[in-house]
């Protein structure tokens, strides 16, 4: 019948669809071949922090890989990081150009433009840095977290001496550490002792004369404010299954600035 024939538009619909899925799926190709040529396992996946752009960094214990993702058939530009094991990466949200790696104490960066390394921070923790990460909205400023179970913000123009560090954050090593990308003097970490722990550093934010509170904080300026144990009423380590979760990771939501996810060794979420 009549009725049931397609238009031009919906025909210039299916068609740009079918295009899309086609070059979809020549990009899952291209990195995956990318990825398999890469030398050892890819620990991690950044997108640029540039919304301008569709750029993707696969890194490596050994590589970093670039990829603009408009169908290209490799990547376009891979930087060596002179490493064996690298713990965790992030791309500086303030220098679209340099993107950083924690490899065993130290931290190491990357200028996208020379493909080289341009600067490294020594010894951060005194054994592994496990992981970092840059204040979303004050430039030079991050934090890290180790082995050593302490945490600690750093000023990249000033080295050899951290601007605070909190020790024994966790009771066994901290894994990792994530800036909340609304408020930058709220933190949050997850550890090998079934927890995760928010830290509210206001001293070292945008705004120290924040009046942002909650729940069961302290009256110090930089307090610990709260902590969520397996025995937790309302949290997934509540539950039975995920006794003993020793936590690998942790993100904050894009858009809610008080969604949190942590996820474990096992895998658990």
């Amino acid at each position: 019948p009549e009725s049931v024939v397609p238009t031009e538009e919906e025909l210039f619909e299916v068609d740009n669809y079918c295009n899309a899925e086609q070059k979809i799926e020549r990009q899952k190709i291209c990195l995956k071949t990318s990825f398999e040529r890469s030398k050892g396992k890819i620990i991690d996946l950044l997108w640029n922090p540039n919304l301008e752009t569709k750029e993707l960094a696969a890194v490596s214990n050994a590589q970093i890989h670039f990829f603009e993702l408009d169908g290209s058939s490799s990547s376009k530009t891979i930087i060596e990081t002179g490493t064996k094991f690298v713990n965790s990466s992030a791309w500086d949200p303030h220098n679209k150009s340099s993107i950083c790696v924690a490899a065993d104490r130290d931290i190491k960066f990357f200028d996208m433009r020379i493909g080289k390394e341009n600067l490294t921070l020594r010894n951060v923790h005194k054994f592994a840095c496990r992981d970092f990460d840059f204040n979303p909205k004050i430039q030079n400023l991050l934090v890290s977290c180790g082995e050593d179970r302490s945490i600690k913000f750093w000023d990249l123009r000033k080295f050899g001496k951290p601007l605070k560090s909190v020790g024994s954050s966790h009771k066994m090593s901290t894994s990792a550490i994530k800036y909340n990308p609304f408020h930058d003097q709220l933190l949050a970490s997850v550890g090998g002792d079934n927890s995760v722990t928010m830290w509210r550093i206001s001293s070292l934010s945008s705004d120290p004369n924040s009046t942002l509170s909650f729940q069961g904080e302290e009256n110090s300026s930089d307090a610990q404010i709260k902590h969520v144990s397996n025995s937790g009423k309302d949290t997934a380590e509540s539950n039975s299954r995920l006794d003993g979760f020793i936590g690998r990771n942790i993100s904050w939501g894009a858009s809610d600035a008080w969604d949190l996810a942590s996820l474990g060794f096992d895998g658990s979420f």
